[in-house]
């Protein structure tokens, strides 16, 4: 068995307190669910289109060494890791007692397996029916439009229709839930390490991260993905960025994609990452919204600039005049200096004066900038802040969120 079946398989059954393995247990007992995978279902006497069966439908329950599941490789060709997955956990999903997902047509007949619907990166279809070429596979309870749960006898009997079943309560119902691995509050949140691998065990399942100190921030967050043909995921996710008091800086919910990406630029103090199950209003509710998901990331502390205290030197710009240049930055430098410029560009603009300034406590920089005698009146100059980055390099300081200044400055001489 691939790998990608092997976790295709695993995901599906990732929020129940089960080990999907292919090593073979020691004792095969009636806490056993056993899959076999073979080549084609004349080996256990079946016809030729049968791609997979299962114990439950011959009437051999409960688990155990005379009750595994069958599926047959050579129906769907040996690398569709997809199908031949679908039919491991469709065959599974029997042996709890899980009938079809089937489709009633508008004329009253009767579809035994319903294959889904959408496309793109949120195609969707239920575990329970044929769900070929959707990306995202999920247990269902019937809120797709039309659902119903047909059973066709293994003997060729009539078609009976059932209650719509709740997949996820009834396998639940029998193996429990898996606990839950992350912290759903800033008091109980772990720094996160990347990468991290974690797991939303149900549709209110909420996971809390403590951020690194960062100024710049991306983060990515991965749902389980089997690599080729189709994802193969169960899990839709969100997430936001929130404050030590709990409030949102910032958010992500892509309706088309199942992953999130959110990238933001954060004010001073500690963040924390919360990520949780999404859905697509169109192609599947929140309901097995479930499974494995990666965090990775990238955390950058720039330096940001947040403002020159009043007066602004804009306000006293007098030529031949030393004026006191006073700005703070989000972290504490060394060397920093003000300059003064004739454009706002620093690849367009000859430097007029400088001044190195005196670093003072709260990240706060004192400078004393002496201005040309001969500085035109009437003409717009700019004042920039700048500090040197630790490749020894002069940097213009970007502005930091909720900024009401610029820099460079603007100032006409007087």
């Amino acid at each position: 068995m691939s790998s990608r079946t092997w976790g295709r398989v695993a995901e599906d059954f990732a929020p129940f307190d089960v080990d999907v393995t292919t090593e073979e247990p020691a004792v095969f007992g009636s806490r056993l669910l056993w899959s076999i995978v073979g080549r084609h279902p004349s080996e256990i006497g079946l016809g030729p289109g049968v791609g997979g069966i299962s114990g439950f439908s011959l009437c051999y329950m409960p688990f155990g060494l005379n009750t595994p599941t069958f599926t047959f490789w050579g129906v769907w060709g040996a690398t569709n890791h997809s199908d031949i997955a679908d039919t491991i956990t469709q065959e599974n999903g029997h042996m709890f007692g899980l009938l079809h997902d089937g489709l009633r047509l508008s004329n009253g007949d009767i579809v035994e397996y319903y294959s889904g619907h959408g496309g793109g990166a949120t195609s969707w279809g239920p575990v329970m029916g044929a769900p070929d070429h959707r990306n995202v596979t999920q247990w269902s309870r019937g809120e797709y439009a039309g659902a119903v749960n047909p059973d066709y006898c293994a003997f060729g009997g009539p078609c009976s229709v059932y209650p719509l079943q709740d997949d996820i309560a009834i396998i639940a119902g029998k193996l429990g839930f898996r606990a839950d691995d992350v912290g759903d509050t800033i008091a109980t949140a772990l720094p996160l390490a990347l990468p991290t691998t974690a797991y939303s065990t149900s549709s209110a399942d909420v996971d809390v991260f403590a951020l690194p100190r960062a100024t710049d921030v991306r983060i990515e967050i991965t749902p389980f993905r089997a690599g080729e043909l189709e994802d193969g995921g169960n899990l839709d996710v969100a997430a936001d960025i929130v404050n030590s008091a709990g409030l949102v800086v910032a958010s992500v919910d892509d309706l088309d994609e199942t992953a999130a990406t959110i990238a933001a630029i954060l004010p001073a103090g500690q963040h924390y990452l919360r990520v949780k199950p999404s859905f697509n209003p169109v192609n599947y509710p929140i309901y097995d919204s479930l499974g494995q998901y990666t965090v990775m990331g990238t955390f950058t502390n720039v330096v940001r600039f947040t403002g020159f205290d009043a007066p602004l030197p804009a306000d006293v710009m007098t030529p031949g005049r030393t004026v006191p240049a006073k700005f703070a930055l989000t972290d504490a430098m060394a060397t920093a200096r003000v300059q003064l410029w004739s454009d706002p560009s620093p690849l367009g603009a000859t430097v007029l004066a400088e001044t190195t300034c005196r670093a003072q406590t709260g990240f706060r920089q004192h400078c004393n900038l002496k201005l040309p005698k001969g500085l035109t009146s009437g003409v717009t100059h700019w004042i920039a802040a700048q500090y040197e980055d630790l490749g020894g390099q002069w940097v213009t300081a970007q502005l930091a969120p909720g900024s009401t200044t610029s820099n460079p400055l603007p100032f006409v001489a007087r």
